[in-house]
């Protein structure tokens, strides 16, 4: 067994990460708001800690 993801495997974490980075800029947006939408902001943050989670999961830590 190797030590290195598969070719599936690294694409899919590559595009976990990109859009993981979209939903911080996302975050970082809302925040710079007048009236930052909280609602909004627990979406975008629960949605990111998915990702987060399943990067882990698939090794990508």
């Amino acid at each position: 067994m190797s030590d290195y993801p598969s070719p599936e495997t690294s694409r899919r974490l590559a595009s976990l990460r990109t859009h993981h980075a979209r939903l911080e800029a996302q975050v970082d947006h809302e925040y710079r708001q007048r009236v930052p939408d909280n609602e909004r902001l627990k979406r975008l943050k629960r949605r990111k800690l998915t990702l987060r989670d399943e990067i882990v999961r698939l090794g990508g830590q």
